[in-house]
């Protein structure tokens, strides 16, 4: 997915383009193409942009990936306006690089390493020793704190101070592998599974101590979670589950009408919006709108799964279809779709500037109001 800010959006090609566009007007502001090294290797891989201020990041890699380390993996930061380079970083096995203020955070297989935005020195790494084989991970920055799985021996995660890299906490997972990260203010809630079946499971700690506050182990738990108010919604094989986010008690379940359906969650405006991906016996994909308490306010039966991308203000942007896709706006608290316009195969949306961007084999922005293109 591109990366946006509030006067350019960026995006990137594998063979090592990045472009700038106009979010107002689709006109191209600047391209540059990533060069080979100095010993020619050419850019086999570029991963999606990161834009923070006056800085976009990217990071690829020149060369062939032998023995599962890339040849010349690298970190670049272009200036948000020109385009110009302003570092190039080398740093082993780098996956994905986020930039938040003045530090650029990258996860490698089994490490954080941490540059400084301004000169792309290393800042801090966390182990401080790179690990001599690659090793399973996932990083999730959030405001004010990192957490890092490493999947050697098990799970276990660490919460990280983004400025220092100082430890905050560890906590084992008994699992093997984690699919899904989600958190706020007061909690961390982890989405994991394990052994031949992938038995699930679902912890919740506190943020500041990583003491576990409760855990629970439902059936084939579905890795999108949300939280909303003070309550944390899972879907696992039969039923979507609502837990109070601290106790783990559940406040309240709604049977799936496809079970074993994978679902996707958008909470707004005190509203739970859950899209079925599995046909139901009628042969349509359940849209279910909950309130607060888990009663179903609107049901919608459509003739392909929906795929919310953004909510704003009440309504959730979503697309719908694949061969003959549409996107559309629906209001959660009628039910009722506000518009739809067709758009390309495997098109996703994503909001921003008060405008809905269509991203495809071309991008365009349309009226989120009415779905026109402007």
């Amino acid at each position: 997915m591109p990366a946006i800010s509030s006067r350019a959006l960026y995006a990137s090609t594998p063979s090592g383009d990045v472009v700038a566009i106009d979010t107002r007007t689709g006109r191209e502001l600047w391209h540059v193409t990533i060069p080979p090294d100095p010993d020619g290797k050419p850019i086999t891989s570029l991963g999606d942009p990161e834009a923070d201020g006056d800085l976009v990041v990217v990071q690829g890699i020149r060369g062939e990936v032998s023995y599962g380390r890339p040849a010349d993996s690298f970190v670049t930061a272009l200036d948000a306006t020109t385009g110009a380079t302003k570092w190039t970083s080398h740093q082993p096995d780098v996956i994905s690089a986020r930039v938040s203020g003045r530090l650029v955070h990258c996860e490698t297989n089994g490490q954080v390493r941490t540059l400084d935005a301004a000169t792309g020195r290393l800042s801090w790494s966390w182990p401080e020793n790179t690990p001599e084989k690659p090793e399973a991970a996932r990083m999730d920055v959030l405001p004010g704190i990192i957490l890092f799985c490493r999947f050697r021996r098990g799970a276990a995660l660490t919460a990280l101070d983004p400025s220092t890299g100082n430890e905050l906490w560890t906590l084992d997972l008994d699992a093997e592998h984690v699919d899904h990260v989600i958190a706020d203010p007061e909690i961390v809630a982890v989405a994991s599974r394990t052994g031949p079946d992938d038995t699930s499971g679902l912890t919740v700690v506190d943020r500041a101590t990583g003491r576990r506050l409760w855990r629970r182990r439902p059936k084939n738990l579905h890795t999108d979670l949300t939280i909303r108010g003070g309550q944390l919604c899972v879907c696992d094989r039969t039923h979507i589950r609502a837990y109070d986010r601290v106790t783990g008690t559940e406040i309240w379940r709604h049977p799936l009408a496809a079970p074993r359906s994978p679902a996707f969650f958008r909470a707004e405006g005190g509203l739970l919006l859950v899209s079925m991906t599995a046909e139901a016996a009628d042969g349509t994909f359940r849209t279910v709108i909950f309130d607060h308490k888990g009663r179903a306010a609107h049901t919608l039966r459509l003739p392909a799964p929906l795929t919310p991308a953004a909510a704003d203000r009440g309504v959730v942007f979503a697309v719908a279809g694949n061969l003959d896709a549409e996107a559309m706006a629906l209001d959660l608290a009628t039910g009722e779709f506000l518009w739809k316009t067709r758009v390309a195969k495997d098109s996703q949306l994503f909001y921003a500037n008060d405008l809905v961007y269509v991203w495809g084999p071309t991008i365009s922005a349309l009226d989120p109001a009415t779905g026109s293109p402007v």
